[in-house]
């Protein structure tokens, strides 16, 4: 079926679709950046635990808050590294988590935008672009078909008529059938 690239609604419906998906691509991208920061912290502070557990048992640790240091017991600070490098992982799973969401929603815009692709592409006939030629100059029409790599795109706003009249008129396609 010949479809006409006239969108009665007066706007192209791909467009909130696309505006959809970029904004998704958007989310999916800070998920991925938060991922990575999260990664990141993971590995400080997992080397701050290592060299904390070099450390003997009496040994003094600062910690630096603001422009002061803070004497704190090594045991209190090996715990609350511990607790930090747990919670940064459990946030890691929640990104995880959104990110698999994201990318569900993501690939189904996707595929929604490939088939209204689909539905409103314009039709392919392979007519030669010398029938289409005739055939238009035929039926008065001009600009009818347009050739493109051995096939003719029919967009024409002649309510399906192309191929029809083509076979009308009595041309043959370029595979030789009438």
């Amino acid at each position: 079926p010949l479809r006409s690239h006239v969108w009665m609604s007066g706007g192209n419906p791909l467009e909130p679709l696309l505006a959809t998906y970029r904004t998704v691509q958007g989310q999916i991208s800070k998920l991925q950046q938060g991922q990575s920061k999260a990664t990141t912290l993971i590995c400080e502070n997992e080397l701050v635990l290592k060299e904390l557990e070099l450390l003997e048992e009496d040994s003094q640790v600062f910690k630096l808050i603001g422009p002061v240091l803070v004497k704190q017991e090594l045991v209190e600070v090996k715990s609350n590294v511990s607790k930090r490098i747990e919670y940064i992982k459990s946030d890691i799973g929640r990104l995880d988590g959104q990110l698999k969401t994201k990318n569900k929603e993501h690939e189904e815009i996707r595929e929604q935008i490939t088939k209204l692709q689909k539905a409103n592409s314009p039709s392919w006939e392979w007519y030669t672009p010398k029938v289409v030629a005739a055939a238009s100059q035929r039926l008065g029409v001009v600009g009818w078909g347009h050739a493109q790599a051995g096939r003719v795109k029919v967009d024409t706003p002649m309510g399906g008529e192309g191929p029809q009249a083509v076979a009308r008129l009595g041309w043959r396609d370029g595979r030789g059938a009438k």
